[in-house]
């Protein structure tokens, strides 16, 4: 009897060993639960949107993604609420309700910008310990474990000590290799280790390369409700516009 129970209780500690884990990895990129950023994406190869910025807005589940350049731009705001995002075009009526694997510059998708939460959004494979360098790397390999989760499959590599995410291998529905994100750079911010740089390696379309650069991250206490609201996206984007 214990031969047949032993099993499946160093599964379950597998699986309970491996969400702490991945719940340190994530502190790596997003430490407070509520906070905010700038993210400068460089689209290799593509003058036209190698200085695109976004102004993102943390609140747990919630993100509000605005357009700050380019200036014909500005004011364009992205709002993903749960699973769902909605885009709105300054000066038009209302919000739409798109596709977050829908491509945002180069490489990088919507999804990309405004949320990945392993713990949350998915189920553990399998775990695994390798070395590399003289170095000890968790294997993780997830799936999603909800149908409308963006990315369906993730293999990702953690360095064990330090719990910074170093590498992912994201694949679509249909199991073929869809992106790879190599995570380069980590700073100190206000106390916190955090990942500042992100680069996008895009499989579907000839190896192209983006790269994210975060700066200006801090922690916020009272961002305000309205941002995380598709009714009033309009009045936000108007605010954003005249603020500057």
């Amino acid at each position: 009897m214990l031969l047949l129970i032993a099993p499946f209780i160093l599964h379950a500690q597998t699986k309970i060993n491996a969400n702490e884990i991945l719940r340190q990895a994530e502190l790596k990129r997003m430490p407070w639960q509520q906070m905010s950023m700038y993210a400068t994406i460089n689209d290799v190869g593509n003058e036209k949107n190698a200085n695109a910025v976004y102004h993102l807005f943390f609140d747990n589940n919630k993100v509000l993604v605005a357009c700050d350049e380019p200036l014909s731009q500005k004011g364009n705001l992205l709002l993903l609420q749960n699973n769902d995002m909605f885009l709105y075009i300054k000066s038009t009526a209302q919000p739409m309700k798109i596709t977050p694997l829908q491509r945002l510059s180069g490489s990088v998708s919507f999804i990309d910008i405004a949320k990945l939460n392993w713990t949350k959004d998915y189920a553990l494979d399998s775990a695994k310990i390798i070395n590399n360098e003289k170095k000890e790397i968790y294997f993780f390999q997830l799936h999603a474990n909800a149908n409308d989760i963006s990315y369906k499959k993730i293999n990702l590599w953690i360095d064990k000590k330090s719990n910074q995410p170093l590498k992912e291998e994201i694949y679509l529905s249909s199991e073929k290799l869809y992106k790879t994100i190599v995570f380069t750079k980590y700073e100190i911010i206000s106390g916190k280790e955090m990942n500042t740089q992100i680069e996008f390696i895009d499989h579907f379309n000839k190896e192209k390369k983006t790269t994210i650069i975060f700066s200006k991250e801090k922690q916020e206490k009272n961002l305000p409700a309205n941002y995380f609201i598709t009714e009033k996206m309009a009045e936000i984007s108007k605010e954003i516009i005249s603020a500057n």
